[in-house]
C-alpha cells in the first residue's frame, strides 16, 4: 500500500484547533512545539504508515483465517472437554477404589478410557479436526534387516556380500538371593500421586498444560499450578510421563506411567 507524505506543517507548533493536535499526548505536543515542523511533519508519517500497516495485516484474508482457524480450535477443545466430563468423572471415581487387575472395575476403567477417548476425537471432527489416533504400522522386518545390513556397511566398512551383524547379546539380570526384596522405582510423593492420578484421566493422544491439570482435579485437593509443574518435572525424570513435543509442550502419560496408576488403585 503507497503512502502518501503529509504536506508540511504551517510554520510553528500546532495550533490548538488543529484537526492533527487531536489524541496528542501533552509529551509528545511538549517536543514538537520545542524542535518545531520537522519533528512534527516525521511524526504524523510515522503515525500514518503505522495505521495503514495495521489495517493490510488486520485486513488480510490470511489474518483473518488464522484468527477463525484458532477460535474453532478452540471451540472444539471446550465441547471435547465437555463430552468427555462425565467420563472423566467416573474414571476419577473407579480410580479411587481398590480393585485386582482382572476384576469388573479394571474391565470398566479401561472401557472408560476408550470411550472419553472417542468421544473426544468426535466432537473435534465435528468442528473439522480429524486427528489420526490408529498405531503406527509396524516396519516389514525383511525390510528392516536390509536396512540396518545397509548401514553397517556404509558406517562399518563393511564389504559387499558381509552377512549382517549379529545383535549383541544381552547377559541376564543376576539372581536375587532369597530373603531380598527387588527394588521398587522412584517413590511418589503425595502430590506427585495426586498429579500421576490426574493424568491417567486424559487420552494419550492430549498433550497437557499445568493449568488444565490443575483445573481437572477436585477443588478440595486441588494444587496449585507450580506444584503442579514441579510434579509433572519429576514424573518426567522417573519415565512415567514425558513432553513428547518439546520442553515447553504438555505432557501425557507413558506406558510405564499407566502401569503404576493401576498398581496404586490397586
Amino acid at each position: 500500500m503507497a503512502l502518501i507524505r503529509p504536506k508540511p506543517h504551517p510554520t510553528g507548533p500546532r495550533k490548538a484547533n488543529d484537526p492533527m493536535a487531536k489524541n496528542v499526548p501533552p509529551g509528545v505536543a511538549l517536543v514538537e512545539a520545542a524542535a518545531g515542523d520537522v519533528v512534527a511533519d516525521e511524526l504524523m508519517f510515522t503515525r500514518a504508515a503505522n495505521a495503514a500497516g495495521l489495517a493490510a495485516i488486520t485486513t488480510s484474508p490470511g489474518f483473518k483465517a488464522d484468527v477463525a482457524h484458532t477460535h474453532t480450535w478452540e471451540a472444539a477443545q471446550a465441547a471435547a472437554f465437555q463430552a468427555a466430563k462425565p467420563f472423566a468423572d467416573k474414571l476419577a471415581e473407579l480410580c479411587g477404589v481398590h480393585h485386582a487387575p482382572d476384576s469388573d472395575t479394571a474391565k470398566l476403567i479401561g472401557e472408560l478410557q476408550q470411550t472419553l477417548g472417542r468421544v473426544e476425537l468426535r466432537e473435534y471432527a465435528r468442528h473439522g479436526f480429524i486427528i489420526d489416533d490408529s498405531p503406527a504400522p509396524k516396519p516389514d522386518p525383511v525390510l528392516a534387516a536390509g536396512i540396518d545390513h545397509l548401514a553397517a556397511m556404509a558406517y562399518g566398512a563393511k564389504p559387499w556380500g558381509s552377512p549382517a551383524p549379529a545383535m549383541p547379546t544381552v547377559a541376564a539380570p543376576p539372581a536375587i538371593p532369597a530373603g531380598d526384596v527387588q527394588p521398587h522405582g522412584p517413590a511418589l510423593t503425595e502430590n506427585q500421586s495426586q498429579v500421576l492420578k490426574t493424568l491417567a484421566l486424559f487420552d494419550g493422544s492430549q498433550l497437557l498444560s499445568a493449568a488444565t491439570i490443575t483445573a481437572e482435579m477436585d477443588r478440595s485437593a486441588r494444587l496449585n499450578v507450580e506444584t503442579v509443574r514441579q510434579c509433572v518435572g519429576k514424573l518426567i525424570e522417573s519415565g512415567w510421563a514425558e513432553r513428547p513435543e518439546g520442553e515447553r509442550s504438555g505432557a501425557r502419560l507413558t506406558n510405564e506411567g499407566r502401569r503404576v496408576v493401576g498398581k496404586i488403585a490397586d
